[in-house]
């Protein structure tokens, strides 16, 4: 057979016939791989464009294809075997060979047709930009994809922030319903059901708020794989389903900062019902302990007034059990404080949130020369609470001065 080939194809020159050797030397390597590298030999030379003769583009597949058996040779053999190995040497700019390519590049669309489910090789094949040339960054995105749907594993979130980021959202569609779909059929359908899903995702470049939300969910999907349940009652919250503005994606973000056995115990409590800038303050001293410091965690969430569930009314009473553990003194002045007796509200829990960050990051003397101010006794407006939030960053001796005249005795 490759006796006939060359014959077929030689001519007086000797230089085709040299190069016609050349073309068939990487597939007679084939035959020192055993069984498998003689299988995939004998499928690469029934291809059509291999019996007419190569050309430069063809050589190049060819090349990729061998390189691809050295490194998979299962995959090598799945792209040999399907109409995909044909599809890459059929691309025009190849055919052309007018656009500029490297083989790495090649290879990787050579390794993406190998998969052994190659729909996302399709759905990249069926793109404008794949068809006119495949640059740096497009080889970069389908680096991304082969690492979310190869057999190794992947991240797919990380792929669809690469295709985010190239600007192709409609192929993220079909990325996540190629990924999500087989692999959990419940989570799919729960994505699909949401209303802003049903209703369109925002995929213009101006505004992709809601197609960075879905990069979100599917990465607490991935998190969260031992526990799949978490990701159903996350979509079943009222703040998910209608949409997720700039808080509530901070509040999930935050979400993902957590362990899934902490997510667990969070998610249902009161306080995740909805979300205000209030919450995703609360999530991230949450997260920052669960982190830092799990064992006062577990203390807090053990406390009486918070073991049924953190709610609105409580969050300042976790936030301030935290700097029970590092400044205990700090934590019962505020907690004596006559607004912190009548009731934790948002506002209440707002203006501890200051006061508890004050005691944490400045120096003793500022926090004690800030709780003698006659204002903080009666309550936080959004002034004093600035006022705070400033005195907090300036250094120490900056702010004792500044607290000593006199027309800080009222705001």
């Amino acid at each position: 057979g490759i006796l006939g080939y060359m014959e077929d194809t030689a001519s007086a020159d000797p230089d085709p016939l040299r190069q016609d050797f050349a073309d068939v030397f990487d597939l007679l390597l084939l035959l020192e791989r055993g069984p498998s590298g003689r299988e995939l030999f004998l499928t690469a030379v029934a291809k059509t464009w291999l019996q007419n003769g190569m050309t430069d583009y063809e050589r190049e597949v060819v090349s990729a294809l061998v390189s691809e058996s050295n490194r998979e040779p299962e995959s090598a053999l799945r792209l040999a075997s399907r109409q995909s190995l044909d599809a890459i040497a059929a691309l025009p700019w190849l055919q052309s060979g007018e656009e500029p390519y490297e083989l790495s590049h090649i290879q990787t669309l050579v390794q993406l047709g190998g998969l052994e489910d190659d729909q996302v090789f399709w759905a990249v094949l069926d793109r404008p930009w794949a068809q006119d040339g495949i640059t740096s960054d497009e080889a970069d995105l389908i680096g991304s994809l082969l690492r979310a749907f190869g057999e190794t594993g992947g991240r797919l979130w990380e792929a669809l922030r690469d295709i985010e980021g190239y600007g192709d959202y409609e192929l993220s569609i079909s990325v996540i319903s190629l990924h999500l779909g087989p692999r959990d059929p419940e989570a799919a359908a729960a994505l699909a059901a949401l209303p802003w899903v049903q209703d369109g995702i925002d995929m213009s470049p101006e505004d992709g708020r809601e197609f960075s939300l879905v990069v979100e969910l599917l990465r607490l999907w991935e998190q969260w794989s031992e526990q799949p349940s978490l990701f159903l009652d996350l979509l079943s919250k009222p703040w998910v389903r209608d949409g997720v503005d700039g808080h509530e994606q901070d509040m999930l973000k935050g979400l993902g900062y957590m362990s899934t056995a902490w997510a667990g115990r969070l998610l249902p409590m009161p306080f995740l019902d909805t979300v205000e800038p209030t919450e995703v303050g609360m999530m991230t001293i949450l997260w920052e302990m669960a982190t830092l410091h799990l064992a006062e965690l577990e203390g807090i969430l053990e406390r009486p007034e918070i073991a049924e569930g953190l709610t609105d009314d409580n969050l300042g009473a976790v936030a301030l059990s935290r700097l029970l553990f590092q400044h205990p003194r700090a934590a019962a002045a505020i907690e004596s404080l006559p607004w912190y007796r009548l009731g934790m509200g948002a506002s209440a829990w707002g203006r501890t949130l200051e006061l508890i960050r004050l005691a944490e990051d400045a120096d003793d003397r500022v926090f004690w020369a800030v709780m003698d101010r006659p204002w903080v006794g009666d309550g936080f407006t959004a002034d004093e609470a600035t006022l705070i939030s400033g005195i907090r960053d300036l250094p120490a001796e900056d702010a004792l001065r500044l607290l000593e005249m006199p027309f800080l005795e009222s705001v």
